[in-house]
């Protein structure tokens, strides 16, 4: 059911009704990329988004990343680290300055790569380490972009 996009590959965009909506936690205006060099990642943690009500746009890679950053105003960036073509720091880079109020998580399977200090001017809210359980990853994202009642935050 996903449709192909040049250099991206996306399931149907949108908001989806969830059970998160219904206990009144869903999220529907938050405008989402994700960044992954893997197809199947990208796949499956899009449609768990999309569970969530988030409206989710896809790239394969971050050059696909980049192109899709200048292209449209997203609120939240969710992109790997260690890509074949460009990697996530520079992706986390340009996203600060072309949208500097943008939340940003970065996913990664190699933390002993992660550079212990980064300079100012890189700004990102969470670092997820691979691999993570899809309710880890929902529960990230639902806190990030405030969907959460104030106790749920507490846990």
């Amino acid at each position: 059911m996903s449709q192909v996009l040049e250099n991206a590959v996306a399931p149907d965009e949108g908001c989806f009704p969830s059970s998160h909506k219904e206990a009144g936690t869903g999220l529907c205006a938050g405008n989402i990329l994700l960044v992954d060099d893997e197809p199947s990642i990208l796949t499956v943690l899009a449609w768990n988004m999309n569970d969530l009500g988030l409206k989710v746009a896809t790239a394969l890679g971050g050059q696909a990343g980049l192109k899709r950053l200048y292209e449209e105003r997203f609120d939240l960036l969710i992109t790997d680290f260690v890509m074949g073509d460009l990697d996530g720091l520079f992706l986390v880079k340009m996203a600060n300055l072309l949208h500097p109020a943008i939340k940003i998580i970065v996913m990664t399977g190699s933390l002993h790569l992660f550079p212990r200090s980064l300079p100012p001017d890189f700004h990102f809210h969470a670092l997820l380490e691979k691999p993570f359980s899809l309710s880890e990853f929902k529960v990230l994202i639902t806190r990030i972009m405030g969907g959460l009642p104030q106790d749920e935050k507490r846990k």
